[in-house]
């Protein structure tokens, strides 16, 4: 993946990451890289879309927080609900580096990826495509694998 090089993503890149690495190590898939991954694929679909910087910063947040609800979630041994409290991390977060003005549409692109997934945005298909893009890879066995297993050890799912 090539490197990521938007201005004004650092910070609020580096609090992300800060919060991802509390993710128990039983998330085998939901995890800070899965997280990285949906949001510098993000970025390259953007990219290739020719969308705009702003546009670009957008989707990389999406993708990075796009998951992080999970903190609160796998307390209570679900996946259920994890993009509401994703939504609720993106509004307490955002203000504190100057970006209220990306809380509406992080949350819809976060919301989107809820399934089963219903996007109603450009923004929206690209985010969901990111977040599924290892279904076209060589490691998709592998993922669904490792879900499987996430799945039985974190949750109530059987």
């Amino acid at each position: 993946m090539e490197k990521i090089n938007i201005i004004g993503i650092e910070d609020v890149k580096a609090k992300v990451l800060s919060d991802l690495s509390k993710f128990p190590k039983e998330l085998l898939v939901h995890n800070i890289n899965h997280s990285l991954d949906v949001a510098e694929t993000a970025i390259v679909i953007g990219r290739e879309a020719n969308l705009s910087v702003i546009n670009q910063k957008e989707l990389y947040f999406s993708g990075l927080m796009h998951d992080i609800g999970l903190l609160n979630t796998v307390k209570e041994k679900t996946y259920l609900g994890h993009e509401l409290a994703g939504v609720e991390y993106v509004v307490d977060t955002l203000p504190n580096f100057g970006y209220e003005s990306l809380i509406s549409l992080i949350s819809k692109n976060i919301l989107a990826t809820r399934m089963p997934q219903f996007p109603n945005s450009f923004l929206e298909e690209i985010i969901c495509d990111s977040d599924l893009a290892n279904f076209g890879r060589d490691d998709f066995f592998s993922t669904c694998a490792n879900l499987r297993i996430e799945i039985e050890n974190v949750t109530i799912i059987k």
